[in-house]
């Protein structure tokens, strides 16, 4: 009797493992399988992206070039002071990146290979504003946080898109660090591939050579998955051996670590015996992929991390956000935040998918649900015009018959005025629509103002800081671009050349001083980055020495008129 409950005692334990985020033997648990496989079910555009990305090619990778990644940490606090309770301090959110470089330089005791993975604190906000890489949020007003902080990966996003200064989809150009009060299902997830970072406030102060919590969650982020995935749950409540006839196409796509079972991560004993491999594990449960006693990575995994960083995702480093914003480029932010009225639990694809307006051409993410009921692409997005002439404004919706408004804050003083500075207003049936703008005289030229560009299906119209929705479909999205005014056009440049590597879209990548347009031949003799979502054109291309394009995922260049 006695060994019968004990079996069903070990089977409740298994269960109860695998519901909240895979729980271990060990401190670390983590819920990003689970996380992982919701958005691939719900968001066809990052399903593509992560099978693309599951083998990575790393025959050709870069090992001596230091990828600088910018880090923004979002403390979600319960209204305490600043290092009490929730409301980690500055020291330690310091002191957990300095220990997140040591374990990705491989510095004693964390004796595995140098990655060239540098992780900063970002310089720069997403509108270009100065910033220090830390923003603090109280969230105590968000129903049930403070007494139970996130307990489902749906509270998460929601959390994360009710306070929209960092969303963080895929493809933004910095890695968010979400410290949220309590998870009560994990220590932490993350997506894969260059996602949302969620962890407790608890693993956050946590000061000991130890702690690899960020450490494994960063490495999903960087494509890294566990070193037992593929492992699953058997009819008898024991896991299997995860496939790997070929481990750069099986099991965690990294060829120098064993498969193993989950919830057999080696007990932190180098000679435990691996039941997949019928040999000790050696340091497989030192790995910080592992649960077991996390402190290095293998050389196989430091070489996909980078494969991915040089292949698939290339912005995520060396950028913008690494550098304080001058006074030019800053904007003048606007004085409200984006409320919404009627929301919906599900990833209806009802927000904005593309944007073209002169040098502006963005495709994103258009699930409110998912992607935010805000995204600001300011700092990144931009392009001049000349006052006193007209331009073709293209936005793409799937709304059935929405209302699509555009604003510019032509005084630049962080308020949409709705009589004088809506430059459209109608409403649309869903797909593609064209609007003309007229820039008018105005006095602050020369500077990048904002645009704000949104749509919203309901049967009350919108203003440039509210989204009424309505109750089948919840609300829609507004995104933020950036416009200069000049007074006179600028000399017709003959041929737009490279100056260095970089983005297709900043300016300050061509010798004309602006992005090429259709009717600009071009030449490239450097490694310039179409970024994700981003179709851009030009006249013709040439080809010089070192010169090549890099393509983020859904980023597309095309050639004539």
């Amino acid at each position: 009797m006695t060994q019968r409950y004990l079996v069903l005692f070990l089977v409740l334990l298994v269960l109860l493992s695998r519901a909240n985020g895979q729980q271990t033997q060990t401190g670390l648990s983590c819920g990003t399988d689970p996380y992982v496989a919701q958005r691939i079910e719900a968001d066809s555009a990052y399903r593509a992206f992560v099978l693309a990305t599951r083998s990575t090619p790393t025959e050709k990778v870069d090992n001596e070039t230091l990828y600088r990644i910018p880090v923004v940490f979002v403390v979600y606090h319960v209204g305490e002071a600043i290092g009490t309770g929730s409301n980690v301090s500055d020291a330690d959110l310091s002191y957990q990146l300095d220990l997140l470089n040591r374990r990705y330089a491989g510095v004693a005791p964390f004796n595995s290979p140098n990655s060239n993975i540098q992780f900063e604190l970002a310089k720069r906000t997403p509108g270009c504003a100065p910033f220090g890489g830390i923003l603090r949020i109280n969230a105590s007003g968000v129903p049930n946080y403070s007494n139970q902080g996130v307990t489902s990966h749906d509270v998460g996003t929601a959390l994360a898109n009710s306070f929209p200064d960092y969303p963080n989809k895929m493809f933004d150009n910095f890695l968010v660090i979400r410290v949220v009060n309590t998870i009560s299902f994990a220590s932490g997830y993350a997506l894969i591939n260059g996602g949302n970072v969620f962890v407790n406030a608890t693993g956050m102060k946590d000061r000991s050579d130890g702690n690899f919590l960020l450490a494994h969650e960063v490495g999903h982020v960087l494509s890294l998955f566990h070193t037992f995935y593929g492992s699953q749950l058997q009819s008898n409540y024991t896991f299997s051996c995860p496939a790997n006839a070929n481990p750069n196409t099986e099991g965690d796509y990294v060829a120098d670590t064993d498969p193993h079972k989950e919830g057999n991560s080696g007990f932190c004993s180098p000679g435990y015996v691996n039941t997949c491999t019928g040999q000790p594990f050696g340091n497989l449960v030192y790995n910080n992929m592992n649960y077991s006693c996390g402190s290095v990575f293998s050389a196989g995994q430091v070489t996909r991390m980078r494969a991915f960083l040089q292949t698939s995702y290339p912005t995520l480093a060396n950028n913008i956000y690494l550098t304080t914003p001058s006074s030019a480029e800053a904007l003048k932010p606007i004085s409200c935040q984006v409320g919404v009225g009627l929301t919906s639990s599900v990833g209806y694809r009802k927000g904005i998918q593309h944007v073209q307006f002169e040098q502006i051409n963005r495709q994103s993410g258009d699930s409110p649900h998912n992607d935010g009921y805000y995204q600001d692409f300011s700092c990144s997005n931009k392009t001049d015009v000349v006052m006193g002439q007209s331009y073709q404004l293209s936005i793409t919706a799937l709304y059935t018959y929405a209302y699509r408004q555009v604003y510019i804050d032509f005084d630049n003083n962080g308020v949409f005025d709705e009589a004088t500075e809506r430059v459209v207003g109608s409403t649309v049936y869903g797909g593609t629509s064209v609007h003309t703008i007229n820039f008018p005289t105005i006095s602050t030229t020369g500077t990048y103002l904002r645009m704000r560009i949104l749509v919203d299906e309901g049967n009350t119209p919108p203003t440039a800081c509210y989204l009424p929705g309505n109750a089948a479909y919840g609300a829609g999205q507004v995104e933020d671009y950036a416009v200069r005014i000049l007074s006179t056009a600028p000399p017709v440049c003959v041929l737009n050349t490279t100056l260095r590597s970089g983005l297709w879209t900043d300016p300050a990548v061509w010798s004309c001083g602006s992005v090429p347009t259709p009717a600009d031949p071009v030449s490239i003799g450097h490694a310039i980055t179409i970024p994700a979502g981003q179709a851009v054109c030009a006249l013709h291309i040439h080809f010089n020495t070192g010169g090549r394009i890099v393509y983020e995922p859904m980023g597309k260049l095309s050639q004539g008129q």
